[in-house]
Protein backbone atom coordinates (compact mmCIF):
# COMPACT_ATOMS: atom_id res chain seq x y z
CA UNK A 1 0.00 0.00 0.00
CA UNK A 2 1.49 3.35 -0.74
CA UNK A 3 1.89 6.05 1.58
CA UNK A 4 -0.21 8.93 1.66
CA UNK A 5 1.04 12.44 2.64
CA UNK A 6 -1.68 15.18 2.94
CA UNK A 7 -0.88 18.52 4.07
CA UNK A 8 -1.87 20.49 7.23
CA UNK A 9 -3.00 17.31 9.63
CA UNK A 10 -2.25 17.76 13.27
CA UNK A 11 -4.32 16.42 16.68
CA UNK A 12 -3.17 16.16 19.99
CA UNK A 13 -3.40 12.50 20.59
CA UNK A 14 -6.45 11.53 23.85
CA UNK A 15 -4.23 9.11 25.34
CA UNK A 16 -0.48 8.72 26.30
CA UNK A 17 0.40 5.19 24.35
CA UNK A 18 3.14 3.29 25.93
CA UNK A 19 5.09 1.44 23.32
CA UNK A 20 2.51 -1.00 22.69
CA UNK A 21 -0.18 1.16 21.75
CA UNK A 22 -1.78 3.24 19.29
CA UNK A 23 -2.72 6.77 19.46
CA UNK A 24 -6.12 7.67 19.98
CA UNK A 25 -7.52 10.51 18.04
CA UNK A 26 -10.15 13.05 19.31
CA UNK A 27 -11.19 14.07 16.08
CA UNK A 28 -10.38 18.03 16.54
CA UNK A 29 -7.72 19.43 14.97
CA UNK A 30 -5.01 21.47 15.92
CA UNK A 31 -5.59 25.58 14.95
CA UNK A 32 -5.25 26.00 11.76
CA UNK A 33 -5.13 22.34 10.69
CA UNK A 34 -7.88 19.32 10.03
CA UNK A 35 -8.35 16.33 11.98
CA UNK A 36 -6.63 12.76 10.79
CA UNK A 37 -10.32 11.72 9.64
CA UNK A 38 -10.81 14.89 6.90
CA UNK A 39 -7.43 13.78 5.41
CA UNK A 40 -7.39 9.69 4.99
CA UNK A 41 -9.65 6.89 4.97
CA UNK A 42 -9.74 3.93 6.89
CA UNK A 43 -6.38 1.74 6.59
CA UNK A 44 -4.34 4.27 4.85
CA UNK A 45 -0.78 4.78 5.66
CA UNK A 46 0.92 7.86 6.06
CA UNK A 47 4.34 9.50 7.89
CA UNK A 48 3.53 10.60 11.30
CA UNK A 49 5.66 12.28 13.64
CA UNK A 50 4.51 12.30 17.58
CA UNK A 51 6.23 14.30 20.07
CA UNK A 52 5.18 15.34 24.01
CA UNK A 53 8.10 18.10 23.81
CA UNK A 54 10.69 16.18 24.88
CA UNK A 55 10.07 12.44 23.56
CA UNK A 56 9.72 12.23 19.65
CA UNK A 57 8.88 9.01 17.30
CA UNK A 58 8.59 9.12 13.44
CA UNK A 59 7.52 6.47 11.53
CA UNK A 60 4.75 5.11 9.25
CA UNK A 61 1.55 4.58 10.71
CA UNK A 62 -2.12 3.18 9.81
CA UNK A 63 -5.25 5.30 10.24
CA UNK A 64 -8.05 3.51 11.21
CA UNK A 65 -11.91 4.49 12.04
CA UNK A 66 -13.58 4.05 14.89
CA UNK A 67 -14.77 5.16 18.51
CA UNK A 68 -12.33 6.48 18.67
CA UNK A 69 -9.79 6.70 15.86
CA UNK A 70 -6.04 5.53 15.91
CA UNK A 71 -3.19 6.05 14.58
CA UNK A 72 -1.64 2.36 14.78
CA UNK A 73 2.28 2.23 15.12
CA UNK A 74 3.13 0.28 11.61
CA UNK A 75 6.88 0.88 11.68
CA UNK A 76 8.97 3.08 13.91
CA UNK A 77 11.81 4.53 11.44
CA UNK A 78 13.54 7.09 13.97
CA UNK A 79 12.61 8.24 17.91
CA UNK A 80 14.39 9.65 21.07
CA UNK A 81 14.13 5.75 21.95
CA UNK A 82 17.20 4.69 19.81
CA UNK A 83 14.88 4.51 16.95
CA UNK A 84 12.32 2.57 18.72
CA UNK A 85 8.74 2.69 20.01
CA UNK A 86 8.33 5.30 22.75
CA UNK A 87 6.64 5.22 25.66
CA UNK A 88 4.49 8.34 26.27
CA UNK A 89 2.15 7.25 29.23
CA UNK A 90 4.50 9.14 31.45
CA UNK A 91 4.89 12.39 29.68
CA UNK A 92 2.80 15.66 28.71
CA UNK A 93 0.51 15.49 26.49
CA UNK A 94 1.49 13.55 22.89
CA UNK A 95 1.01 15.86 18.92
CA UNK A 96 0.58 14.10 16.50
CA UNK A 97 1.05 15.30 12.38
CA UNK A 98 1.93 14.25 9.35
CA UNK A 99 6.11 14.88 8.42
CA UNK A 100 7.48 13.42 5.27
CA UNK A 101 10.48 11.51 6.62
CA UNK A 102 13.83 11.58 5.49
CA UNK A 103 14.51 7.71 6.13
CA UNK A 104 10.73 7.22 3.99
CA UNK A 105 13.21 8.14 1.16
CA UNK A 106 16.02 6.11 1.64
CA UNK A 107 13.58 3.49 1.95
CA UNK A 108 12.25 3.88 -1.40
CA UNK A 109 16.13 4.21 -2.47
CA UNK A 110 17.07 1.15 -0.97
CA UNK A 111 14.02 -0.84 -2.78
CA UNK A 112 14.98 0.95 -6.17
Amino acid sequence: MAIKHKTRVKETASNKPNAATAFNLPGSAATGFRTFAAAYANADQLPYHATNGTDWESGVGTFTTGSPNTIVRTTILESSNSDAAVDFSAGADVDLFVEWIAKIGELAQDTG
